[in-house]
């Protein structure tokens, strides 16, 4: 079945192609992500990359012809039913990971990440996800989806995308949009591809507090050495509470710190 996506130019863009306005179709993180990005060469604060719309989530379901299936699986799950939850769950994740692009969807993904990464020496790639929640474009999914590191090549990142849009059905993802009222088939995955770099330190922010849920501020997390192992919860990184209105105001923002080991 082939897709029915139309414009591909408007839903697979360069990092610093993106804007605020954009969050409907790239979430909150990604657009977040690319304001802090400058438009040009001299001005960017963080590693190049490109993003797929949230559309082209769809567009693969639909291609495949599996948006129903996943709807039958997963839509009237009693999520305290936990067996029967990582059961469903888990089909709909290989449902997704083993459904095959349309070669207008892998050629457009190829095209994009040739002209960022090169087609003869690639460095590795990090694939991040940013959920999409249907008419409220500024829902928050903090800590929900998967992030894959040490993409190496366009076969590897074609499966990391599926791999980034099968995260959108784990266990803590359901069971969050449950209980925030979400349908599970009005939330869509867009993806982030960036340059990978081997950092002395290295560190994520979170557009809310964690803890709390509250949206006025960022949580930011570093440790020494690479994410993996801050991903992995390897190490117990520091952590700084910052006040979103004051950055903008370029004031002091930090709230709170916290060291970690």
């Amino acid at each position: 079945m082939k897709g029915t996506l139309k414009q591909f130019d408007q839903h697979i863009l360069p990092l610093n192609a993106i804007h605020q306005h954009q969050e409907e179709l790239f979430g909150v993180k990604i657009t977040r992500i690319a304001g802090m990005n400058g438009r040009t060469s001299s001005e960017r604060t963080v590693p190049d990359g490109f993003a797929l719309s949230s559309e082209l989530y769809w567009d693969f379901l639909n291609s495949n012809d599996i948006r129903k299936k996943i709807k039958a699986l997963i839509v009237d799950i009693d999520i305290s039913n936990t067996k029967l939850l990582k059961k469903q769950a888990s089909k709909v994740r290989r449902l997704i990971r083993s459904a095959a692009w349309t070669n207008e969807q892998k050629e457009q993904i190829t095209k994009q990440y040739i002209d960022c990464f090169g087609n003869k020496f690639s460095p590795l790639a990090i694939v991040r996800s940013s959920a999409v929640a249907q008419n409220i474009s500024r829902e928050e999914f903090p800590q929900l989806h998967d992030t894959i590191f040490s993409v190496k090549n366009k076969t590897e990142l074609l499966q990391a995308i599926k791999n980034s849009y099968a995260s959108l059905f784990k266990e803590k993802a359901i069971i969050y949009r449950h209980q925030k009222g979400l349908g599970h088939m009005h939330v869509a995955m867009s993806v982030l591809v960036q340059h990978q770099y081997t950092p002395m330190v290295s560190g994520k922010i979170y557009p809310v507090d964690v803890s709390t849920g509250f949206q006025n501020v960022l949580t930011v997390e570093a440790s020494h050495g690479t994410h993996e192992l801050l991903q992995a919860g390897k190490v117990e990184p520091d952590r700084y509470i910052l006040f979103q209105p004051a950055i903008a105001d370029k004031k002091y923002s930090v709230i709170s710190q916290k060291r970690g080991s």
